[in-house]
C-alpha cells in the first residue's frame, strides 16, 4: 500500500454532519418522477440553471471516479479525489440554491436528485474510513519523521473513529462497502503498529548490546504492552496469510527479543523487591523472596538451553551478581 503524505487538513473536520445537503422539497410525487422530470425550456434557458447543470456535471464525473475507487478498495484514490468530491458537491449545492430562487420547484427536485444525492450518499458511505486513513497517515508519517513521537494516544483515537464508524454503519444499507476498503485499513493499522514495535525492538537490541540491565528494565514494559497491541491489531487483519506474513515479520522478532531478557528482568525485578523489604527491616519475607530468586535462575537456564537464544552479554550475568552478593550480604553476614 502506497504510504501517501496527508495534508495539514485535520481529520475532525471529515466528521462534519452532511444534513445540510440540499434536499427535494416536500411532495407527494416519488423520486423517480424527479429524475426523469423534463425541465421547462423557460427555465432550462436561465444563466443560473445552464450554470447549475455544468457544475453538477462536474460533480457527476468526481462521483463516478470516486465510485470506482470505492470498489477498487483504492484506499489511496478515495483520499485524493474525497476533498474535490466535497467541495464540488458543495458548489453544485449553491448553484441549485439560485435556480430555487426562481421558484422552479420541480426542477430543483431534478437536480437534487441527479446531481447532489448520489454524491451525499459517496461522502456519507465513505467519511468515516476517509477520517480513518487520514488519521492514520498521520500516524505513519510521525513515526518517522518524530523520534519522540509517543503513539498512545492516537491509538485511542484511532479505536473511537473505529467505533464511531461501526455505530454509523448501523444505518442504511448503502453505507455498505466493499469488504476490501475494512481489509486495507485494518492491514495499515497492523503495520504501523507493527513499525512502531520494530523500532522499540531495535532500541532495545540496542541496550543489549550496550548491557545495561538497568535500561531494559525501563524498557521492558514498553515493548511487551506494544508486542501485545500489536497482535491484537495483527489479529484483526481479515485475510489469514497476510496474519501470518505480519506475525512472522513484526512479531516474532520481538518475542524473542522478549524471551532473551524476561528472567534478567525478573530477577532483577525480585531482587528491587527483596531490597526494599531489607530497607523497610523485613528481614524475614526478604529471605522467603531470596529464595524465589534461585528458582528463577535455574529456570532461566532451562529455558534458555531450551529454546536456543542467543547469549546476553556477561557484563549483564555480572551485573546481576554483584547485586544479588549485596543482597545476601545485607541478609546472611550481619
Amino acid at each position: 500500500m502506497k504510504k501517501m503524505l496527508i495534508t495539514a487538513l485535520a481529520v475532525g473536520m471529515l466528521l462534519l454532519s452532511y444534513g445540510n445537503f440540499v434536499k427535494a422539497e416536500e411532495t407527494e410525487k416519488p423520486k423517480s418522477y424527479y429524475l426523469n422530470y423534463k425541465v421547462p425550456s423557460n427555465i432550462a434557458s436561465r444563466p443560473e440553471y445552464k450554470t447549475a447543470v455544468t457544475q453538477g456535471e462536474k460533480l457527476l464525473k468526481l462521483n463516478d471516479s470516486y465510485i470506482k475507487a470505492i470498489n477498487a478498495g483504492d484506499l489511496d484514490g478515495m483520499n485524493e479525489i474525497f476533498d474535490q468530491l466535497s467541495k464540488q458537491e458543495k458548489v453544485v449545492r449553491e448553484k441549485i440554491y439560485y435556480v430555487l430562487k426562481g421558484d422552479a420547484k420541480g426542477t430543483v427536485n431534478h437536480l437534487h436528485y441527479k446531481y447532489n444525492e448520489p454524491a451525499a450518499i459517496s461522502i456519507q458511505r465513505t467519511m468515516y474510513e476517509i477520517s480513518q486513513y487520514r488519521h492514520m497517515l498521520n500516524m505513519w508519517n510521525t513515526l518517522f519523521e518524530d523520534p519522540d513521537y509517543i503513539i498512545d494516544n492516537d491509538i485511542i483515537k484511532l479505536q473511537r473513529l473505529k467505533n464511531s464508524t461501526k455505530q454509523y454503519k448501523e444505518g442504511p444499507p448503502y453505507y455498505t462497502l466493499p469488504a476490501s476498503i475494512n481489509i486495507g485499513l485494518r492491514e495499515f493499522e497492523a503495520e504501523i503498529n507493527g513499525e512502531n514495535l520494530d523500532m522499540y525492538v531495535a532500541n532495545y537490541e540496542d541496550i543489549i548490546s550496550q548491557a545495561d540491565i538497568f535500561e531494559l528494565d525501563l524498557l521492558y514494559d514498553d515493548i511487551t504492552n506494544y508486542l501485545k497491541k500489536t497482535e491484537i491489531s495483527i489479529g484483526q487483519v481479515p485475510s489469514k496469510p497476510l496474519r501470518k506474513e505480519l506475525n512472522e515479520y513484526y512479531i516474532r522478532p520481538a518475542k524473542i527479543v522478549v524471551e532473551r531478557t524476561k528472567y534478567e528482568i525478573s530477577q532483577l525485578r525480585l531482587m528491587d523487591k527483596i531490597s526494599d523489604l531489607i530497607e523497610k527491616g523485613n528481614i524475614d519475607k526478604a529471605k522467603l523472596e531470596f529464595a524465589k530468586l534461585e528458582r528463577l535462575k535455574a529456570r532461566a537456564i532451562e529455558i534458555k538451553n531450551t529454546g536456543g537464544y542467543k547469549a546476553l552479554p556477561q557484563l549483564i550475568t555480572t551485573d546481576l551478581q554483584a547485586y544479588e552478593d549485596e543482597i545476601k550480604n545485607h541478609l546472611f553476614n550481619q
